[in-house]
C-alpha cells in the first residue's frame, strides 16, 4: 500500500562533511585512535627472497631477541666460533667472514642455491640459539627474526660488505663520538684470521674488554701484566675507555675464560697472536668475488670507520 506524502517523515538537511569530522571514530570502521599495529623494530618480510646465482656471495644479518645479554663477550664469541666451524663448512654452504656485535651477528656466506642457503642458516640458527642459550642459562627463542640476506653481485659490492663486517665496531665507536686505537683489530670477529688488510694488524696491543673499546696499546705508566692481572685503571699517560672502575668480570676475547680484577683485566698482550694461532673457524672463500674480485677496488685499511668514505 502507497504511503501518501503527507504521513512521510521530513528528511534532515544534509550538511557538508569536513576533513575533520571524517576523521572522527564513529564505530564504523575508519580511523581510530590507537589502531594499527604497534610501532617498534620492522621485522624481515616473508616475502619470497630473491634469487641470487652460486657465483654470488650473500651478507646475512641475524638479530637477537630483546632481553638477551650482550653477545660481545669472550665465552659466547667462543661457543659462536665453535658453532660455526660445526655448521658453516658444508660443500654446499659456507660461512666465510663474521662479526659478533652486542645484538645481531652479520656473515658473509657462500651458497650453491637457495634451498641450500635456507637449510644451512636453519642449521646454523639451531646450532646458535642451543648452544648460546646453554652457555647463557635461558631458554625460549634466540632470534627475534628470520634472518636478513642480500646477494652481493659486483666486485664493488663485496669490498663494501667485507669493510662493513670486519670493521663494524669502528663504525658503532664513532657513532659514540669514540675513536679506537689505529692498530685495534675486532677480537670477536674474523678479522684476526683475514688476509685483506693493506697493513698486517700488529699483535703487540692489548684490549680492555669493556664493550669493545680499546686500552692505548703502550703507554708510559702502563703496563699490561698478562692474563690476570689488572689494568690500573687510571695512572699517567694512559687512559681507559672505561671510565671509573666498576665492579664486574670481563672475559678474555679468546674464549679463555673471566679475568677478575678490581674493575676489568687484561686479556694476554699477545692475545691477536694467540687468536691468530687458534684453527680459522670459518670456511675459505670459493667464489671469485670474495676470494678475488673484490680485491681489484684495494684491499682493506684496518683504520677504515664503514659509513665513510675510504
Amino acid at each position: 500500500m502507497a504511503i501518501s506524502s503527507r504521513h512521510r517523515q521530513p528528511r534532515a538537511a544534509s550538511a557538508q562533511l569536513t576533513l575533520e569530522s571524517a576523521r572522527k571514530p564513529t564505530g564504523h570502521g575508519g580511523w581510530r585512535p590507537g589502531a594499527g599495529r604497534p610501532r617498534g623494530r620492522k621485522t624481515v618480510s616473508h616475502d619470497a627472497r630473491e634469487r641470487f646465482a652460486a657465483r654470488h656471495p650473500l651478507h646475512v644479518t641475524l638479530r637477537i631477541a630483546p632481553g638477551v645479554p650482550s653477545l660481545r663477550r669472550g665465552k659466547v664469541c667462543a661457543t659462536v666460533r665453535a658453532a660455526l666451524t660445526a655448521g658453516g663448512h658444508k660443500p654446499t654452504f659456507r660461512v666465510v667472514e663474521f662479526n659478533v656485535l652486542s645484538n645481531h651477528l652479520h656473515l658473509l656466506v657462500e651458497a650453491e642455491e637457495p634451498v641450500a642457503l635456507a637449510r644451512g642458516m636453519q642449521g646454523l640458527s639451531v646450532r646458535l640459539a642451543r648452544r648460546i642459550n646453554r652457555l647463557l642459562g635461558r631458554t625460549g627463542s634466540l632470534f627475534a627474526s628470520r634472518y636478513h640476506a642480500r646477494a652481493l653481485r659486483t666486485p664493488r659490492e663485496v669490498r663494501n660488505a667485507l669493510r662493513y663486517v670486519l670493521l663494524n665496531a669502528r663504525h658503532h665507536a664513532a657513532e659514540r663520538g669514540r675513536q679506537l686505537a689505529r692498530d685495534w683489530i675486532d677480537p670477536y670477529s674474523s678479522a684476526p684470521w683475514f688476509d685483506g688488510f693493506h697493513s698486517c694488524p700488529r699483535s703487540r696491543g692489548h684490549e680492555c674488554l669493556g664493550e669493545g673499546h680499546p686500552c692505548p696499546p703502550r703507554s708510559r705508566g702502563h703496563e699490561c701484566l698478562g692474563e690476570g692481572h689488572p689494568c690500573p685503571p687510571r695512572s699517567r699517560g694512559h687512559e681507559c675507555w672505561l671510565g671509573p672502575p666498576r665492579p664486574r668480570q670481563h672475559d678474555c676475547p679468546g674464549g679463555l675464560g673471566p679475568l677478575r680484577s678490581r674493575g676489568h683485566a687484561c686479556p694476554p698482550p699477545d692475545w691477536l697472536a694467540f687468536l691468530q694461532r687458534q684453527p680459522r673457524p670459518t670456511a675459505t672463500a670459493r667464489t671469485w668475488l670474495l676470494a678475488t674480485g673484490w680485491r681489484h677496488h684495494g684491499l682493506l685499511l684496518p683504520t677504515d670507520v664503514p659509513g665513510r668514505p675510504s
